[in-house]
């Protein structure tokens, strides 16, 4: 449901994107309980909806929330939001706090990311000389 929110962002219906987001958030919640890791990403695509809806305390309410769950996958980028957050809010020393935070971050899942990057292109690699042998004379 968040890609679906997202799309209908992009596509400027910020009522369907709401919506969608809300739907999303409530059977999340219903379902998984407050403290879900996905409902990290709902509550910043919220936070997204809010801000380009100009609800610019409602958007931070759902930035705080994205934030406060910490073992969410993007929440370094939910991080670097927080910093847009703070900055629009004139709060320039969080808004630099919340960049320094999610660039620990990209920096750690960095090499991560590029081991497990290089371990699918090796497997890639291997799938693609079998079915090139395969189809040798």
């Amino acid at each position: 449901m968040n890609n679906l929110s997202l799309s209908y962002l992009n596509n400027g219906d910020l009522e369907k994107a709401e919506a969608t987001q809300n739907e999303s958030i409530s059977i999340k919640t219903e379902y998984r309980g407050e403290d879900c890791i996905e409902l990290a990403q709902s509550y910043n695509n919220m936070a997204i909806v809010k801000k380009r809806q100009n609800e610019y305390d409602e958007a931070y309410r759902y930035q705080k929330k994205s934030i406060a769950i910490k073992d969410a996958p993007d929440y370094a980028t939910h991080l670097y939001n927080m910093a847009g957050m703070e900055n629009a809010r004139g709060n320039n020393e969080q808004a630099v706090y919340y960049i320094e935070m999610a660039i620990e971050l990209w920096e750690v899942d960095s090499e991560f990311y590029y081991y497990k990057l290089m371990e699918a292109y090796e497997r890639d690699l291997q799938l693609l000389n079998r079915d090139t042998l395969d189809k040798l004379p």
